[in-house]
């Protein structure tokens, strides 16, 4: 096999607003099978080690725009399924790797905000995942990562990669409808609702 980048945006098949739930696989699982029906792969040249990492380290901090209502900062009343939720992240990057779902860049707002953190190529606008931590099989923290994926081949193996790019607590990166809220409606009050918070993510970080 040559050592090339293959495009895990086909591979994950599924596009925003497609509930990824329906089944227990995870990203990396629907990654994985997609890659082996198309390519033909046996098991055996799969790669079990993700390689789960943040793109760079101020990821881990929290960020403020006014013009494209973000943040990511905390308060002392946050929930605490939220705050737990990124302690676990960033204790296991791997956490991650739940159910979610791909994303297409409709929205400017969508690749700003993830501009607020990293730059991407056009590659990786074809490779932009989210995903949702949870504390347990049954308890969502209502917190969003995005990521950007990609599958490469070595002379052996294929390997799944999954660089973290942004950390979404409010639902800012994409605002989603909810109780009889439009997601323009959403938007603006989670935004408000959190404009105040002054604590960076970072506090989070266990020594």
């Amino acid at each position: 096999m040559s050592n090339r980048r293959r495009d895990p945006g086909k591979l994950m098949g599924k596009r925003l607003g497609q509930d990824l739930t329906a089944s227990k696989d995870t990203i990396s699982d629907k990654i994985k099978k997609r890659f082996h029906r198309k390519h033909g792969f046996a098991e055996r040249f799969f790669d079990n080690q993700l390689d789960i990492h943040f793109a760079n380290e101020y990821v881990k901090r929290s960020e403020f725009d006014e013009d494209i209502k973000f943040t990511n900062h905390i308060s002392r009343s946050t929930d605490r399924a939220k705050i737990d939720s990124v302690k676990k992240l960033f204790l296991d990057a791997n956490a991650i790797d739940t159910d979610g779902t791909e994303v297409q860049l409709t929205d400017p707002k969508i690749e700003k905000c993830i501009g607020l953190y990293y730059q991407m190529d056009d590659e990786d606008k074809d490779n932009v995942f989210k995903a949702h931590l949870t504390l347990s099989s049954d308890n969502e923290s209502g917190v969003r990562v995005f990521g950007i994926a990609s599958l490469r081949e070595t002379e052996d193996k294929a390997k799944l990669s999954i660089k973290i790019v942004v950390i979404d607590l409010f639902h800012l990166v994409i605002p989603s409808r909810y109780n009889g809220y439009s997601k323009e409606e959403a938007e603006r009050v989670n935004f408000n609702q959190n404009r105040s918070n002054r604590i960076c993510i970072s506090s989070l970080i266990e020594n």
